[in-house]
């Protein structure tokens, strides 16, 4: 009983050290590369990566804000949304960044409930730079496997106008 007692002693001390010393002990956010995630959408400021997959009656989106041009950007507000295939919106998942990690990236995760006629995930954000206001809005595609955006009476795959498969 004895030895146990020093040994937990001894690792409540080895994470206090490492607590203290500011050694991180959480896995560090994953590699903002192109390669790791599924999808890509450019805007003005902001790169947005994302990976999406079903589970369990869930959709599941994971991804990184990446800034451009390392401006200043402050208060953004990034939207992850559920959208049906007329591009209206179902559901919204609000993610609050007051400013950017040191190497400009941030990552966020949002989760919607499977809905018979979302088929698409949309992105919108605001966001200021640090001299002047500035507002972006935009969306990505999500790849048409939901509900009734899957197949389409139109041969509509559920893509917008001028964007090919390939491209999204």
């Amino acid at each position: 009983m004895k030895g146990c007692l020093r040994t937990i002693r001894l690792w409540a001390i080895f994470f206090s050290l490492t607590a203290c010393a500011g050694i991180p002990v959480r896995h560090a956010p994953p590699p903002v590369l192109p390669d790791h995630y599924a999808h890509q959408y450019n805007c003005p400021d902001l790169n947005i990566f994302w990976n999406e997959r079903v589970e369990k009656g869930w959709i599941r989106v994971d991804g990184v804000l990446q800034n451009i041009w390392q401006n200043v950007l402050f208060d953004i507000h990034l939207y992850a949304e559920l959208l049906d295939r007329d591009g209206r919106r179902l559901l919204f998942d609000p993610h609050y960044v007051v400013s950017l990690n040191r190497d400009g990236t941030q990552c966020f995760s949002s989760r919607f409930p499977l809905k018979g006629n979302g088929c698409r995930i949309g992105f919108s954000f605001d966001y200021h730079y640090a001299d002047y206001g500035g507002s972006v809005e935009d969306f990505g595609v999500y790849r048409p496997r939901l509900g009734p955006c899957a197949t389409d009476s139109s041969g509509d795959s559920g893509s917008p106008a001028g964007v090919p498969e390939e491209k999204r």
